[in-house]
């Protein structure tokens, strides 16, 4: 078994060519062994090229497609990280967007890291990659370095405030190693968030809750300025930011490389309606998700002698990841009474088969 999934989504179309080739070029590079799996799966896609999935199952990686993103006609980044969480073999995962790079040097930093803090054996141990995203000028520029030069050019592109190669930085990003149990028993990423943002930030929420201690937090959590550039300990930005200096003192990044950003298939369209959506789950405090369920359990379903959300089922939340999907009753429903003085099998049984369960 890997020590390490790596989750690659993607969707292609005519209108961002670039997915395609990008797709190609990890497919050839990235090598798949017993260190790493790298999962590729394809969400919706406009254009479909069948070559793909011969390309990656070629080179030794694993291929997925969510069928039910292409019948509904939409791309979700979340649903594919999702569903490759659900289907891993590591211990421990993370997610890598295709437009992002990660260098071999960073690489052999993650893998021990993930030794040094126990993360295929804490649930509560994770941390976040920082992410550069370059220029156009710096993206064509680096591509024709040797990659043993990126992590230095890069840093004294940014150390020295030269800016030739970086346009912007994020503290925190999308890509989080962590302990792939606690990922399905929070329910990975939320579906509610459609099309394009957000839904790493609701799931960094989750993570932070469950598995993280602050002896201080920033002034007024709920504020944005939906800019990583702040002077005071202020909003939730500056909380995930927290998280950036980890890595950072590791000299681990990631690199995301320029492409333009055609609105295909309406994916910008709910941008501002996921941010409202995240904003006001935030504000609320209204984060919690149905855990998913790992490949064998996908569509298993249990009967549960316990009210929702009682401290049973919370109890068994966790198990659910194992177990597949808890459905809640209580036994005197299938007595008539509370004196359970007659059983009504019938009613039993036709329960069991209207609700599929295992």
């Amino acid at each position: 078994m890997a020590k390490l999934s790596i989750i690659i989504p993607f969707g292609t179309s005519l209108e961002r060519p670039f997915i395609k080739e990008r797709v190609e070029i990890k497919a050839k590079e990235l090598k798949s062994d017993e260190n790493v799996e790298y999962i590729f799966v394809e969400g919706y896609s406009s254009q479909i090229y069948p070559e793909l999935e011969r390309l990656i199952k070629a080179q030794g990686h694993r291929y997925l497609k969510d069928e039910a993103q292409q019948k509904m006609g939409a791309f979700s980044l979340g649903q594919c990280r999702n569903l490759g969480a659900s289907f891993a073999t590591s211990s421990v995962m993370m997610s890598l967007d295709v437009d992002c790079v990660i260098t071999k040097e960073n690489l052999k930093k993650i893998l021990n890291l993930i030794e040094i803090k126990g993360v295929d054996k804490n649930p509560n141990a994770f941390f976040v990659l920082p992410v550069f995203y370059l220029s156009e000028a710096g993206s064509e520029f680096l591509l024709l370095q040797d990659e043993s030069k990126w992590d230095s050019l890069v840093q004294e592109d940014w150390t020295m405030d030269k800016k030739e190669l970086i346009k912007n930085y994020a503290p925190v990003s999308s890509s989080v190693v962590m302990n792939r149990f606690k990922f399905l028993e929070l329910g990975g990423n939320d579906k509610g968030y459609v099309g394009h943002g957000y839904e790493d930030f609701d799931l960094l929420v989750r993570i932070l809750k469950s598995c993280a201690l602050f002896e201080r937090l920033p002034r007024e959590l709920s504020f944005d300025t939906r800019s990583w550039r702040f002077n005071e300990f202020k909003g939730f930005r500056a909380w995930f930011s927290l998280l950036g200096f980890e890595a950072q003192n590791y000299g681990l990044y990631l690199y995301h490389f320029w492409h333009i950003e055609p609105n295909q298939n309406g994916y910008l369209d709910n941008r501002e309606l996921n941010h409202q959506k995240f904003y006001s789950s935030f504000k609320q405090q209204r984060n919690l998700v149905e855990p998913l369920q790992k490949h064998f359990a996908r569509g298993k379903k249990n009967l549960v002698f316990a009210l929702e959300n009682s401290s049973v089922y919370e109890s068994l939340r966790s198990l659910s990841v194992y177990l597949g999907e808890l459905i809640c009753k209580k036994e005197y429903e299938f007595f008539g009474d509370e004196s359970l003085a007659s059983f009504d099998k019938k009613a039993f049984l036709s329960f069991l088969r209207e609700n599929e369960i295992n």
